[in-house]
């Protein structure tokens, strides 16, 4: 009861109730129709098939990379399995049954709006809180992330409830967070990193408190509990698996990068992943207001140097990441970003102008985020379609695919297909039968979708209408996915 009185406090702003209430009805509302979605996207691995892993063998096999009686159950290794080890116990305790990683979504979702309530207290004027929690929650990553049920969205919950134990000085609440932010995947270790850092500088240099081992000792209590199990997990892992990238086809991204256009490339897909989905309006925003804050000599007070300092880490840990490996960015890396953008640009915005131009750029915000879920591309350029709820057709289409391919006979073993569609199919829609499509394209039918942003030279290949002729074309805006057969 807490909770909800204070989210849904009026003591300050009547429109504050409406404002909260509205989110949490958009956000009910998209949980009712994607309750029963397969996985989506990146989640098949990360969340069912590392489910798989943990639930299958009666969480018997936590450390194995692969196990021999349970073929194509490939752990990622590197992202730390807590998220399929909750959903292997919600599993076994709820049922196998799609709609608990949903549940567990929408359970989280209060819990960052609750959290982003009383954080957004330390920086923003009360009656401007409602409008900036309608830009966070509404954001297109962020709202599809929730749909997909996506790990990254379960590590901007806890990264928001970390921040707000931070300033707080809730070292416990600190501590719980943290298991969940480093426990979810690698990005968020990456994170966790960053908030240690900044947390001692923003306590020890920013609040020009004297250095003591009993308040380092006090700061690192909150660490210790995640520090330890991570340790823990990496040294076990790595006697039991050794390193995580061997060099196969299936860790390519982590190689270096080849040549210097791929460093361009890379650098431009960085730009475009930060700013996309009308998050640019906030990033143009900021750089006006930091210019205009260093012109005036404006200061920022200690927490607002505290998140930007948060900022500045995190955005150059994955810059640095274009020099290093090959991996694609994807907008919900940059989920992080985009708060802290808003919380720093919002805490100036709001002394800088009157409330009159306010309104009018908080609306021009909101409009753009809308617009953001139609920023569609043309192939062969990559679509961000975990970041845009224009790809809910997918799921209807995919059954619709599948059911096709029943009724005409046509074997899924005989089949191919590329990136979300490809692999059994069993991980996707927790059916019992397993329907294992190859991701290569050998085989006599290949399912081409704008969803899987196949490479040049797939493309190239199923256009050849020597090779290949469509068969079946299954269409609703902006998805299609189409059933080709090859030419004997």
């Amino acid at each position: 009861m807490k909770l909800f009185k204070t989210l849904f406090e009026k003591n300050y702003f009547d429109f504050h109730f409406f404002g909260v209430a509205f989110i949490l009805i958009i956000y009910l509302f998209l949980f009712i129709i994607s309750k029963n979605f397969p996985y989506f996207w990146d989640n098949i691995l990360q969340t069912s098939i590392e489910g798989h892993k943990f639930y299958l063998t009666n969480f018997q096999f936590t450390f194995q990379k692969e196990i021999p009686q349970l073929p194509h159950l490939i752990s990622t290794g590197y992202h730390p399995p807590m998220l399929g080890l909750l959903t292997a116990l919600l599993w076994k305790i709820m049922g196998y049954k799609l709609w608990v990683s949903h549940a567990l979504a929408l359970v989280s979702s209060v819990i960052l709006l609750y959290n982003l309530n009383l954080l957004l207290k330390h920086f923003i004027e009360n009656k401007w809180i409602v409008w900036v929690l309608l830009i966070i929650m509404l954001e297109p990553t962020i709202l599809t992330q929730f749909v997909i049920a996506s790990p990254d969205f379960f590590i901007l919950t806890a990264f928001v409830v970390s921040l707000r134990a931070i300033i707080e000085k809730k070292y416990w609440i600190l501590s719980i967070a943290l298991v969940f932010l480093f426990g979810m995947s690698m990005r968020g270790v990456f994170l966790g990193i960053v908030l240690f850092i900044a947390h001692l500088l923003y306590h020890f240099w920013y609040l020009k408190n004297k250095f003591s081992w009993v308040a380092l000792f006090k700061i690192g209590f909150a660490y210790i509990p995640i520090f330890a199990l991570l340790l823990i997990y990496y040294a076990v892992y790595f006697v039991k698996n050794g390193w995580f990238f061997t060099g196969d086809s299936s860790t390519s991204h982590y190689s270096t990068p080849q040549n210097f256009k791929f460093i361009v490339k890379h650098f431009l897909d960085f730009g475009v992943r930060s700013v996309e989905n009308g998050r640019i309006v906030i990033w143009i925003l900021g750089l006006m207001l930091l210019y205009k804050s260093f012109k005036n000599r404006l200061k920022f007070n200690e927490l607002q140097t505290f998140i930007g300092t948060v900022l500045l880490l995190h955005f150059l840990i994955y810059f640095v990441l274009i020099f290093l490996i090959q991996v694609p960015f994807s907008g919900r890396y940059f989920m992080p970003h985009y708060i802290l953008l808003i919380i720093l640009v919002f805490s100036k915005l709001i002394m800088s102008y009157a409330d009159s131009k306010k309104y009018k750029l908080i609306f021009l915000i909101l409009f753009m985020e809308l617009t953001g879920h139609f920023w569609l591309y043309p192939e062969p350029i990559s679509k961000a379609w975990d970041s845009t709820l224009a790809h809910l057709p997918y799921y209807q289409l995919r059954e619709e695919t599948f059911q096709f391919l029943e009724r005409e006979k046509i074997e899924f073993s005989d089949v191919s297909a590329d990136f979300c569609i490809s692999g059994n199919q069993k991980y996707a829609d927790l059916k019992s039968h397993n329907q294992m499509i190859s991701n290569d394209l050998d085989n006599s039918y290949y399912l081409y979708s704008n969803i899987s942003n196949h490479v040049d030279e797939i493309l190239m290949e199923i256009e050849n209408k020597q090779h290949w002729k469509p068969i079946k074309r299954f269409y609703q805006f902006p998805v299609e996915i189409i059933v080709y057969e090859r030419i004997k």
